[in-house]
């Protein structure tokens, strides 16, 4: 628990929960307060002559500086009436810091968790599902904040009420009290019981559905042109509603079991109070005495009712929350201790001379066998290189470990001379420009996709027109009504596949580095446009160094060398020419 606390809470928020405690000790004290003087402003209403010369009536003497019992009882009602008033303020002033702690919480957690994610290793993604992580963010971390950290600050602040006004009631009728903390002792006891069970069951429930559906949602979403086009859209939303019918009973037995209890609470206090109504009747008490006690224990139970209810509520939403946050703890916790990503960027670590790879090897983690097994080759500055191979030879796993994506099992990666170690790898992919077969599109304008990750404020705007037109994307620009400011909607909605892969040639170049990854970036291209792309990138900047990695022979006519690679190992290098005579031999 306390490390959970340490991982959970940073120092400045610990700092805070402590200064809430204390604000909720002071609450229940003057809830207290307000409670115990009930029976001096009701006695001195009914019988004042019964408290002349008793401890109390002199420290009334002592706070208000009267003697007459009709100044007293103004001066009592007063004081009351202000206890009452700064009660309600300060407790006004305590939902307001308790919800800016929570959702204060929420925002730094889900924050940090987020960037423990994207400080991951690429191939922690490999083995992740996208939908669930996405969900840890936004859902699980909001479950933390509100419905255990909210619920377990209101048990502590409602328990120490509860002890205050149980305390003063003690100070009154130690037997009565003995007895009404007994009472409320036992239900809450056996609620914690018998609901723990059911609680949990249903927190597990809440858990398991939760991921399906996350899952169910991203997936037929992000595959809405096959599912419809395949006429499956009815498989996907049934799967879906199946995980949420058994959610929505589980939630609605949850909601149910939180309710319960009150009217069980209810109906204790109402007998608790008709018990006292008939204990004084028949024990002969003084009716002054009795009615300013019986008057106490009514505005307690007006005020411990809500408490308790409370209470009950907070120790079976933890409950019904512990085995998500079960499951979600160790995840959370993993994930928080690792180290972020670096808010500064690093400066490049350019190729100075060259790029060689030494007897790599490299193995999916639970993989059989090395998706690389042995690569050597070496890449001069300045060279236009491609790569070739049958799909699964190891070509965009290459690419992976040159981008620094993925870390070699075996064998070394060195620029100029020097092994690219861990510390160096932010450096080096400052240095490179990447290009994927699908590329990302985000839901925004074409210029933020271009200048993708920069201010609108400080994106240079002559470059970012000038890589639009190296790309053949001007005339298209000059069509749209709202030129670069055109929305492309959601993964490129709005524009074709060769213009996605267009604008993502646009952004690489935007950042001017130099080395350029074009992998299958091509693909959705027509021949003749492909090869004006490549031309204008080799007119771009002469000094890059371009990778290529095509399945169309005709992508690399402009490569200085063309290695293949055949089961993770380079099989040969070869020029353009002496790849087109082996494939002309191959033929004939």
């Amino acid at each position: 628990m306390r490390e959970s606390i340490k991982v959970l809470f940073d120092r400045q928020q610990r700092k805070q929960a402590v200064m809430l405690m204390v604000f909720s000790l002071v609450l229940a004290l003057i809830e207290a307060l307000g409670v115990g003087s009930v029976v001096p402003f009701v006695t001195m209403l009914q019988a004042p002559e019964s408290l002349e010369g008793t401890r109390l009536w002199n420290v009334l003497i002592m706070v208000f500086g009267q003697r007459n019992s009709q100044s007293m009882v103004l001066s009592l009602g007063g004081a009351l009436l202000v206890v009452f008033v700064l009660k309600n303020a300060l407790t006004g002033i305590q939902f307001r810091l308790n919800y800016g702690f929570v959702h204060e919480f929420f925002r730094r957690l889900s924050s940090r968790l987020l960037a423990s994610y994207m400080a991951q290793p690429f191939v922690f993604f490999l083995g992740a599902n996208c939908a669930v992580l996405s969900k840890n963010v936004m859902t699980e971390t909001y479950y933390v904040a509100e419905q255990i950290v909210a619920p377990a600050l209101m048990l502590f602040s409602e328990v120490l009420v509860l002890m205050a006004v149980i305390g003063v009631l003690f100070l009154y009728e130690p037997v009565l009290s003995l007895v009404a903390l007994g009472v409320i002792g036992a239900v809450l006891g056996g609620i914690y019981y018998f609901s723990g069970h059911i609680s949990r069951r249903l927190g597990r429930t809440r858990e398991s559905t939760s991921s399906q559906m996350a899952k169910v949602c991203h997936e037929s979403l992000s595959g809405i042109k096959d599912i419809k086009v395949s006429g499956t859209e009815a498989y996907f939303v049934g799967i879906y509603d199946s995980q949420a019918k058994i959610q929505t009973r589980a939630t609605a037995l949850h909601l149910t079991l939180e309710q319960v209890p009150k009217l069980v609470i209810e109906t204790g206090v109402a007998g608790t109070l008709i018990a006292l109504i008939l204990y004084f009747k028949g024990s002969g008490t003084d009716a002054s005495g009795a009615t300013a006690t019986l008057a106490m224990y009514l505005v307690a139970a007006y005020r411990l009712m809500p408490s308790v209810n409370r209470i009950n509520t907070s120790i079976i939403r933890l409950r019904y929350l512990e085995a998500g946050y079960a499951a979600f703890a160790p995840v959370l916790t993993e994930a928080l201790h690792r180290n972020v990503f670096e808010q500064t960027p690093a400066a490049p670590l350019p190729l100075e001379k060259e790029l060689v790879l030494t007897d790599v090897r490299f193995r999916y983690p639970g993989g059989e066998s090395h998706v690389l097994n042995g690569v050597n080759l070496r890449i001069a500055r300045g060279e236009v290189v491609g790569f070739i191979g049958s799909s699964g030879a190891g070509k965009s796993t290459l690419i992976n470990v040159i981008l620094g994506l993925l870390k070699p099992d075996e064998g070394q990666l060195c620029i100029d001379g020097r092994s690219l170690k861990e510390k160096d790898i932010r450096s080096w992919q400052a240095a490179v420009a990447y290009v994927p077969q699908h590329v990302f599109i985000a839901d925004d304008t074409l210029a933020h996709n271009v200048a993708l990750g920069i201010p609108h404020d400080q994106i240079d705007w002559r470059r970012l027109n000038h890589v639009l037109d190296v790309v053949q994307l001007s005339d298209l620009i000059k069509e749209l009504p709202e030129g670069v400011s055109c929305q492309v909607g959601e993964r490129g909605a709005r524009i074709s596949g060769g213009q996605i892969q267009r604008l993502g040639i646009a952004r690489a170049l935007y950042r001017d580095r130099p080395i350029l990854v074009l992998d299958e970036a091509t693909s959705a291209l027509d021949v003749e446009t492909e090869e004006r792309i490549i031309r204008a990138l080799h007119e771009d900047s002469k000094d890059r160094t371009i990778l290529i990695i095509a399945h169309r022979y005709l992508s690399l006519r402009n490569c200085d060398r063309i290695y293949r690679l055949e089961n993770g190992r380079v099989t040969a290098a070869m020029t353009y020419d002496e790849l087109q005579r082996s494939v002309d031999n191959i033929s004939s």
